[in-house]
């Protein structure tokens, strides 16, 4: 509830809590359910930026109190940084899952077929070869970085195969998500059916009164109202 409090305060209102369990989840290297010191500056430090990276960590540590906040342009940034991290997870999970629904996925295989030369670890050089292997084109060293900062659990610049697994594990069956987006779809459909249907039935009573209200009458009215405006 955290991240999403924070988004919501800073006008970003697009997600819900699932989005926001999904994106702690990730980066919840122990488990515990929340992100602790270090894994949240897993998630918001550049892994190809050393420097940037030793001065945060290694900066002193300053007190706090309970009434100090964030300048609002340092906050509004860190809103658009979660914002993007909640984006990359929903686009990539969908990928995730359809990956895991082919029959023949096995995540043995999806390790060996990264770590070709069986180092046993998969690193910036080995993901570099992966995807020329595969004539992968306009992937940099820094987009390798960033993949490894993303699946890298214990900081280490390298995926263990528990680390790459869980990396590229969907959070939820590929079935569950098709039938939840059928229910969306279906919902939306509903909506937009009832919409037309009172609209139809406004027109309807419309023409109705159109053919049984006495046009003389009408005239009267409108003559009646034109007179009282001209009196104001």
């Amino acid at each position: 509830m955290n991240f999403l409090n924070f988004l919501r305060e800073n006008g970003v209102t697009e997600f819900n809590e699932a989005d926001c369990y999904y994106l702690v989840k990730f980066y919840d290297a122990d488990e515990d359910g929340k992100l602790i010191y270090p894994e949240f500056l897993q998630m918001i430090l550049p892994c190809t930026n050393a420097k940037i990276r030793a001065d945060t960590t290694q900066r002193l540590n300053m007190e706090c109190r309970p009434t100090d906040f964030l300048t609002i342009d340092v906050e509004q940034d860190l809103a658009r940084l979660v914002k993007m991290e909640i984006m990359l997870h929903r686009d990539s999970e969908i990928l995730k899952q359809r990956f895991e629904s082919h029959a023949d996925y096995s995540p043995d295989l999806a390790f060996k077929s990264v770590d070709r030369t069986n180092l046993g670890f998969i690193d910036i050089k080995t993901l570099d070869n992966f995807f020329k292997s595969l004539q992968v084109k306009n992937i940099t060293i820094e987009d390798n970085a960033a993949i490894i900062r993303r699946f890298d659990l214990d900081c280490d610049s390298r995926l263990k195969k528990e680390e790459f697994l869980k990396g590229i594990e969907a959070q939820e069956p590929y079935s569950k998500m098709l039938i939840r987006a059928i229910l969306k779809q279906e919902e939306n459909f509903g909506i937009e059916k009832e919409k037309k249907e009172q609209e139809e039935k406004k027109r309807k009573e419309i023409e109705k009164l159109k053919k049984t209200k006495d046009p003389k009458a009408i005239k009267a009215h409108n003559e009646i109202m034109a007179t009282k405006f001209n009196q104001i």
